[in-house]
């Protein structure tokens, strides 16, 4: 204790205090619990970044062991969340890590804390991954038969039930996509908390000029490949393709939609759109989506063809001109 500094302690304390508020947010109030998930890092990130490693170890230590005891099963995916994600991304801050680097690692180390969290609570209840994954989405369609016609009665609710019985074997693509929007919304929360408090934080480019690696169109391509190979295969291979391209296409088309929504907004922006129009096109976007994945296709068109270096071009022969 002797070598950490009087203001290490007092901003340990204060950290150590939103945290466990953050935690009971997580624990009891389930509308706002995925808010809080990526909350949860930051106190501790700050901790690190300013003082160093021993005081925001502490800072995770103290708050996870007062949220393990009040509830012991949304306690420990707090204390993960603290002592993975929060610890991780304080060391790289230290560092002067970039913001994607940073990125990356907190995804990575948020699928982690998830994946730990999930072995403790299935351990601890003597279920494996596939009865855990059941018994939750059993009770969800147990709700949807008792409002069934708001989800298009018998049809909709078989259309649901199918969906469930493969959710077991989608998640290690739900969790991924999960852990890469939880990384996000962090530093995107995290930043103006940093700024405010003084504390350098890594700049990144504009949402806007936001482009992804190319390799990743050869991830929603492989993906498509397996989908559709799947059905003239053996039955022995048939069902693993199948469910290989489809985890490949739940990833790949996560991040493509978010690249159309960024080519969207670059477009918005050049033609000065109202606000109300904006939202408009946003929403028909998730809507073609959810129904036709036709944003993620445009976006893994943008890979070769660069509408936004196109509009550019145009744009100054117009004015040339």
């Amino acid at each position: 204790m002797s070598g950490i500094s009087t203001n290490a302690l007092v901003d340990g304390g204060k950290a150590a205090g939103l945290s466990v508020l953050f935690g009971l947010v997580l624990a009891f109030m389930p509308v706002l619990a995925i808010l809080a998930v990526p909350l949860l890092p930051i106190p501790v990130a700050y901790v690190i970044a300013r003082h160093g490693l021993a005081p925001g170890g502490l800072t995770a230590l103290a708050a996870g062991a007062l949220l393990i005891a009040v509830e012991p099963f949304s306690g420990i995916l707090a204390f993960l969340l603290m002592a993975l994600a929060g610890t991780g991304a304080g060391i790289m801050l230290r560092r002067g890590a970039s913001q994607a680097r940073l990125l990356a690692v907190l995804s990575a180390l948020f699928l982690a804390a998830m994946v730990i969290w999930a072995a403790v609570v299935m351990l601890s209840t003597g279920m494996g991954p596939v009865e855990a994954v059941h018994n939750v989405t059993g009770q969800m369609l147990a709700a949807g038969q008792q409002s069934s016609s708001l989800i298009g009665g018998q049809d909709g609710l078989n259309q649901l039930r199918d969906i469930l019985d493969l959710m077991p074997y989608l998640l290690p693509s739900l969790m991924l996509v999960a852990a890469m929007a939880f990384s996000a919304i962090a530093v995107f929360l995290a930043r103006p908390v940093f700024a405010r408090l003084d504390q350098e934080f890594p700049a990144g480019a504009p949402f806007r000029d936001l482009r992804l690696h190319y390799s990743l169109a050869y991830l929603m391509i492989g993906g498509l490949v397996c989908y559709l190979v799947s059905p003239f295969v053996s039955d022995s291979a048939s069902s693993v393709i199948y469910l290989v391209g489809l985890n490949m296409l739940i990833v790949s088309q996560a991040l493509f939609f978010v690249q159309a929504i960024a080519i969207a907004y670059y477009f918005l922006t050049q033609y000065n759109v109202s606000r109300v129009k904006r939202i408009g096109v946003y929403a028909c976007l998730v809507l073609l989506q959810m129904t036709l994945s036709l944003p993620s296709w445009m976006a893994l068109f943008d890979i070769w063809f660069d509408y936004r270096r196109r509009f550019a071009k145009k744009g100054k022969i117009s004015q040339s001109s």
